[in-house]
């Protein structure tokens, strides 16, 4: 059941949050940014989930999200923090809505 996790955070959260991210704050990025944004969240992410209890590795998530937001696309620190809680915020309501309707 963790491969699922994997495939999870590689192929869908994180790509969907990176395109969040770009839309909301109408960033153009080039493909290389893109390609290690997601690169390195996807690496921490696993790492965290295999090796760090929960809701520390959501820390871990969290602080590397905003500190790869802030190097790899080089925005403004205020920018960078809304860029890296904004997806979680949005994930969060999204399901909430979701599984209240089931």
């Amino acid at each position: 059941i963790n491969f699922i996790f994997i495939f999870f955070i590689i192929f869908i959260e994180n790509p969907l949050s990176l395109y969040i991210i770009t839309s909301f704050f109408d960033l153009k990025l080039t493909k290389i940014q893109k390609l290690i944004y997601i690169s390195i969240t996807s690496i921490i992410a696993i790492f965290s989930l295999f090796f760090i209890k929960s809701p520390y590795n959501i820390i871990i998530n969290y602080i590397f999200a905003y500190i790869s937001i802030k190097f790899i696309f080089k925005l403004d620190y205020l920018k960078s923090f809304f860029a890296a809680i904004f997806p979680g915020i949005l994930f969060s309501l999204v399901g909430n809505l979701i599984f209240n309707f089931l």
